[in-house]
C-alpha cells in the first residue's frame, strides 16, 4: 500500500488477506489499511481516490476491462471513465477490487477510472498493468433530518464541481510514480 497525504490518494497493490490462514493475530484489510493510513497522518475518510493495481495474472478482471474498452471502441491502453448508471458500473462493482474497496472506505463512489500504466518492472513479461481508480467526494457536515438515514450518517458528498482538481491530483500522482520508476 502507498499513501499520498497531500493528494489524498491511496494505492493498494495487492490484497491477499483472504488467502492468509486464520490465526489469533490475523489483521483484516481494514485494520491494515487504517494503521498504515494513520502512520502517514491520514484518516481513511479523508481519501479522495483509492486505486488498485490489477494483479498480474488476474485474467478475469483484465478480460472484463478489455471487453469494456472494446464495447466503447477504445484502444487497449486508453482511459475508461465509468459513472453511476453506466452499464459497466455493476460489472466493476462485482470485482474483488470493489469488494476490497468497501472494506477500507465508507463513502459513496462518485466515479471509476481504469487506466493502463507502465509497471516499471522491465523484468516482467507484461510491462503494462491495469489500475482501477475509485473517486470520492469530501465529507461535509450536514444537518440531520430526524427519522432518516441522514440522522445516523450526518455526512454528504460535495458536488462534482471539484472534478478538475481531483483529476489534477491523480495526474500528479501518476507523474510522481513515473519519476520514481524512471529513477531506477
Amino acid at each position: 500500500m502507498a499513501f499520498s497525504p497531500k493528494l489524498k490518494i491511496s494505492t493498494i497493490y495487492m490484497a491477499w488477506t483472504d488467502e492468509e490462514p486464520d490465526h489469533e493475530n490475523k489483521l483484516s484489510l481494514t485494520e491494515i489499511y487504517n494503521a498504515l493510513a494513520e502512520k502517514e497522518g491520514m484518516k481513511p475518510d479523508e481519501m479522495r481516490w483509492v486505486t488498485f493495481e490489477v494483479v498480474v495474472g488476474d485474467f478475469e478482471t483484465d478480460l472484463l476491462i478489455d471487453s469494456i474498452r472494446q464495447n466503447r471502441t477504445l484502444g487497449s491502453l486508453e482511459e475508461v471513465r465509468i459513472l453511476p448508471g453506466d452499464k459497466e458500473w455493476d460489472m466493476v462493482a462485482a470485482t474483488q477490487y470493489y469488494t476490497n474497496l468497501l472494506q477500507v472506505i465508507n463513502k459513496p463512489v462518485q466515479k471509476m477510472l481504469i487506466r493502463s500504466i507502465n509497471s516499471g518492472r522491465p523484468w516482467e513479461k507484461v510491462n503494462y498493468v491495469n489500475r482501477m481508480f475509485f473517486s470520492f467526494g469530501p465529507l461535509e457536515p450536514k444537518t440531520p433530518v430526524p427519522g432518516t438515514a441522514a440522522e445516523v450518517s450526518a455526512t454528504e458528498t460535495k458536488p462534482e464541481s471539484d472534478e478538475e482538481e481531483q483529476e489534477a491530483a491523480l495526474d500528479a500522482l501518476s507523474a510522481e510514480e513515473e519519476a520514481k520508476e524512471n529513477a531506477f
